[in-house]
């Protein structure tokens, strides 16, 4: 019903249904992740950020809450070092089918870096999704682009 209210713009109706669940099972990893991917449409990157974080005090090595807690800090420019951190240890697991890529992990990290003022580490970081996908047109455009 969360996803249903939320593809409608209903997103009170939405987030109500998505506390419901978690009131339910506060340890299940899948909505919590749902919450903060809701929440990063929203734009409330806050919530995202506490919604990936909360997975994350449940298993500290779920893949896709690393991922997005880095591309949360890329939309909204806050909290890049935890970006930078999380999307690096992303980055030492083999992603499974369905999660994102090494490249485009890179591409998010380059984005970090570039934001931080780093152009060096972001050229490394978009030269590295390249390498990885040599037709990432992100990545390529971003690396033209810097």
């Amino acid at each position: 019903m969360a996803q249903i209210h939320a593809r409608a713009k209903e997103y009170d109706a939405a987030e109500k249904e998505y506390q419901a669940v978690l009131a339910l099972d506060p340890s299940d990893l899948d909505v919590h992740y749902q919450m903060g991917i809701f929440y990063q449409g929203k734009e409330d990157y806050g919530a995202a950020f506490e919604a990936f974080e909360g997975a994350l005090a449940i298993d500290d090595a779920y893949m896709p809450a690393l991922y997005q807690i880095g591309r949360t800090s890329a939309f909204s420019g806050e909290k890049l070092e935890r970006g930078v951190e999380c999307l690096q240890a992303y980055l030492k697991h083999e992603p499974e089918p369905g999660q994102p890529t090494w490249a485009n992990a890179q591409w998010r990290l380059g984005m970090l870096y570039e934001k931080m003022g780093q152009a060096d580490m972001a050229r490394k970081a978009y030269e590295a999704a390249l390498k990885l996908d040599p037709d990432y047109k992100e990545a390529r455009e971003a690396l033209e682009k810097l």
